[in-house]
């Protein structure tokens, strides 16, 4: 509907985050158009494909490492699905291990995890916790996340834990007690806590951090990429597991057995980035939706193509700068036509004269001069290299 009448809500004021683009790009983002937001972080090349879903998770926690170098402990890995959480913070416990921030194994208590089953949960002192479910006898709400300041296992086999919350409150708890107190004579549960350096994006709602590395390894939409790619302050990094999306590239291509490219599987990527999987309906699989929703025809699947699909990066490109101005930052943001231009010097296989009739194209829909003349340079050497 909001694609139709050309209305939606509107953001106000971006608080977050503080550089310029990525404001413009979430304005994007809440307006319904998370395919937009997530084509300028690719402009910005901070979008990495991996292939592999091992290399590639290694490379979020390789990318989360760098970012607390800079911004200390305040960084979030962010995915979809619960397996993927879990795999990241085992990982993610062994750097911090390994760099002497956390402490060895005290206690492995049962935990239901963001599943809701029971598992062991190894807890040592150093450790980020969150709270899957709000416990009032406690103060703590469903989402709140402590650090563990000190760990002391009873001989009954429960242990004691000294708990410092992120609003600054110290408590010190048994572990039996973070089980939520049943109603109705029922049986308690064992408490509901996982470890909190990687988090999906239903957990993630609402968190605000200083920097974000968010994990596509499934098929992703539009609330995850908008979700993923605003909990951040001062940057945001994607790494996406590209073999799952060059198998689907490969089922439309002329040929299966020749490997997609970079730029054919980022397509797929913002094709996704165009639905929501929460609730599936017909559009979200008509070709345009405008024109399904005002004939009714849903149009044949979209095929692969090696190129880039200019109509939507100029659209994208437009929409950019038109969120820029809103926001007052047109003077500060990056020049829109390098949502083609740099993009398709770096990932396209197309010759080099086609790639400069896309730059003067783009440029010519945005009213902006020749980039190859403003940039007193040749496009075809850039291209070149």
């Amino acid at each position: 509907m909001a694609e139709v009448i050309g209305r939606s809500a509107v953001l106000g004021e971006v608080r977050r985050q503080v550089v310029d683009w990525q404001r413009a790009a979430s304005v994007l983002m809440a307006r319904g158009d998370a395919e937009a937001g997530l084509r300028a972080y690719v402009a910005e090349r901070q979008v990495e494909l991996v292939a592999g879903a091992e290399a590639a998770r290694e490379r979020v926690i390789a990318t989360w490492t760098e970012q607390r170098a800079i911004h200390g402990g305040d960084v979030l890995i962010v995915t979809r699905r619960n397996v993927d959480a879990a795999a990241l913070n085992a990982r993610a416990r062994a750097v911090l291990r390994a760099e002497a921030q956390l402490g060895p194994d005290l206690i492995t208590p049962p935990a239901r995890d963001r599943e809701d089953r029971v598992v062991p949960l190894a807890l040592a002192v150093g450790d980020t916790l969150r709270f899957g479910e709000s416990l009032p006898h406690l103060g703590l709400r469903n989402g709140t996340r402590a650090r563990v300041e000190g760990l002391v296992a009873g001989p009954d086999g429960d242990a004691r834990l000294n708990l410092v919350l992120e609003d600054g409150r110290v408590i010190e708890t048994a572990w039996n007690a973070l089980r939520r107190v049943p109603r109705f004579g029922r049986q308690p549960k064992h408490p509901r806590v996982v470890h909190a350096y990687a988090g999906t994006t239903y957990a993630a709602q609402g968190r605000t951090c200083s920097a974000a590395v968010m994990y596509v390894g499934a098929g992703t939409d539009a609330r995850e990429v908008y979700v993923g790619l605003t909990r951040h302050r001062h940057g945001a990094w994607v790494v996406v597991e590209r073999d799952r999306l060059d198998a689907l590239c490969r089922q439309r291509q002329a040929d299966p057995r020749m490997p997609a490219t970079d730029t054919m599987v980022l397509e797929r990527l913002f094709r996704e980035a165009r639905s929501y999987r929460e609730k599936a309906n017909v559009v979200d699989y008509a070709v345009d939706r405008v024109a399904f929703v005002r004939d009714g025809v849903v149009g044949l699947p979209e095929r692969v193509v090696a190129g880039i699909d200019v109509g939507r990066a100029v659209r994208a490109a437009r929409a950019l700068r038109e969120a820029a101005t809103w926001l007052g930052l047109e003077h500060g943001i990056v020049p829109a036509w390098r949502l083609i231009d740099g993009y398709g010097r770096r990932l396209s296989r197309v010759p080099a004269p086609v790639v400069r009739r896309l730059v003067a194209r783009l440029a010519q829909h945005l009213g902006r001069p020749d980039p190859e003349r403003a940039c007193g340079r040749g496009l075809d050497r850039g291209i070149e290299r």
